[in-house]
């Protein structure tokens, strides 16, 4: 239950859906004003118009993506010189778009699918580890899609899955990704593991692994800015994506901390160098 109302709030409160609603009031405005001919509702419905105008604008021609998604992408460095020896790598899903992937019976890759390239990586440069793909569904439109199922067929078809991989079929968030995968692999706390996830989202992940009491590196792939934050200019639909994107991750990291999931509000590396 909280599953599904934290995707509908989310679909309510996002970037987007305000400004479209913002939009439909101030128009809503217009009209009962003229039908009732009130001043009050067109004043009203102009100014929310003009409002949720100047804010698509500085969406659109300001680098505002970029300023929320620099410091989550920077927040645990690039991984440059991967350790010498690792016992375990865990790799969060969402590679996938559910929806058109379970329309279409095959997998329909989206801008994170870098984690499986490097799943597939690391696997080859660790034959040793075990490697563990994490992802269920988080869309309640497909209620019965298992993004595990797709990535390991998909890694059978291209020749790239390895007898040490292992795939967790259940999860829906991230916090289930570190629960379920603990449940199936039991790591150890002298292990070293990395853990895979697009540089957006690797500090809600960790924290969600510190709280589950598994330490683990962190490997961030799939960024979405360059170093220092820039991002592509003038690019409206990209910049409104990537707001959108941002604008979940820092309102996740406020709700993970809030419900206990996290270890702290904005997780960063620890001096230990356990990340």
């Amino acid at each position: 239950m909280l599953f599904a109302l934290s995707k509908i709030l989310w679909w309510l409160l996002s970037p987007v859906s305000l400004l479209a609603l913002a939009f439909a009031v101030g128009l809503a405005g217009l009209l009962i004003g003229r039908l009732l001919d009130r001043a009050w509702p067109r004043r009203w419905g102009r100014r929310l118009i003009a409002a949720a105008a100047l804010v698509f604008a500085a969406l659109v021609f300001l680098p505002v993506d970029g300023w929320l998604l620099a410091p989550l992408e920077e927040r645990f460095p690039q991984v440059t010189s991967p350790p010498a020896h690792v016992d375990g790598v865990i790799v969060l899903g969402g590679a996938l778009n559910p929806y058109e992937s379970d329309a279409r019976g095959a997998p329909q890759v989206n801008a994170a699918f870098e984690r499986v390239l490097a799943m597939a990586r690391l696997a080859r440069r660790y034959p040793e580890a075990e490697i563990v793909f994490s992802g269920g569904t988080a869309s309640l439109a497909t209620p019965d899609f298992r993004e595990a199922d797709q990535v390991r067929g998909l890694l059978g078809d291209l020749g790239l899955l390895a007898p040490g991989m292992v795939f967790e079929r259940a999860s829906r968030n991230t916090r289930e990704n570190a629960l379920f995968s603990r449940d199936l692999v039991a790591p150890r706390q002298t292990e070293r593991w990395l853990l895979v996830t697009s540089a957006f989202h690797m500090p809600r992940a960790v924290g969600v692994f510190r709280a589950l009491d598994w330490p683990v590196v962190a490997y961030p792939v799939d960024y979405q800015t360059t170093p220092g934050g820039g991002v592509p200019w003038f690019d409206p639909l990209g910049s409104l994506e990537r707001t959108q994107l941002a604008a979940k991750e820092w309102i996740g990291l406020v709700y993970y901390r809030l419900r206990g999931w996290s270890d702290s509000l904005f997780p960063g590396p620890r001096r230990s160098g356990e990340d």
